[in-house]
């Protein structure tokens, strides 16, 4: 990817009769190689953030259905203690 930016960037300036001198043409290349770098460094930093949040979206909807299902176990347990109280209190009354 460096050498295409810089590649079309000379091409650009020669196709156009614009001729530098070489110290400049050097300058010039660096600066496109390091902007090119910095722009690919910013693209794998991006992807990273991208899969970190996917990663912690999918542990929210892992430790949301868990949490449902224990909600719903929890309210199974309380109707089953209310069953057994009342069966309780009706055997006595027996």
């Amino acid at each position: 990817m460096n050498e295409d930016i810089v590649k079309d960037v000379l091409d650009l300036l020669q196709n156009n009769n614009v001729h530098l001198a070489e110290p400049v043409q050097s300058e010039v290349k660096s600066l496109l190689v390091r902007h090119a770098k910095n722009t690919e460094g910013y693209k794998r930093g991006r992807d990273v953030s991208r899969s970190t949040v996917k990663a912690k979206e999918a542990k929210i909807t892992e430790l949301t259905y868990r949490i449902n299902t224990l909600e719903a176990e929890l309210e199974a347990e309380k109707a089953m203690v209310k069953h057994l109280q009342w069966e309780a209190q009706h055997e006595s009354d027996t």
